[in-house]
C-alpha cells in the first residue's frame, strides 16, 4: 500500500493524533491570552475557554470592545445557567 493513499484521518498513528490534540491546546491557549489580553479584566481572567464564555456575559463584553458599541445594558439580561 503507497503511504500517499492513506488520509491522515484514516491514520491509527498516536504520534498523528496528539500532534493534533497539541494543535488544537495552542490555539485554545493562544485565543485565551487575546481574548483576556483585550478584556483586561485581570481579577477575571478566562482560565477555561469553555466554561468561561459559556454564560455569555464575557462573550458580550468582549463584542462591545471589539466593536465599540454597548450591545446590551448589563442590567438588563438576566443569564442562568444550566447544568445538563
Amino acid at each position: 500500500m503507497l503511504l500517499s493513499s492513506v488520509s491522515p484521518k484514516q491514520s491509527t498513528d498516536v504520534g498523528y493524533l496528539s500532534d493534533v490534540d497539541e494543535r488544537e491546546d495552542i490555539q485554545k491557549k493562544t485565543f485565551m491570552k487575546w481574548i483576556n489580553a483585550r478584556l483586561s479584566i485581570p481579577s477575571q481572567p478566562i482560565t477555561d475557554l469553555f466554561d468561561d464564555l459559556r454564560d455569555g456575559t464575557r462573550l458580550l463584553a468582549l463584542l462591545e470592545i471589539l466593536t465599540g458599541i454597548p450591545l446590551v445594558s448589563h442590567s438588563q439580561v438576566s443569564f442562568t445557567r444550566l447544568v445538563l
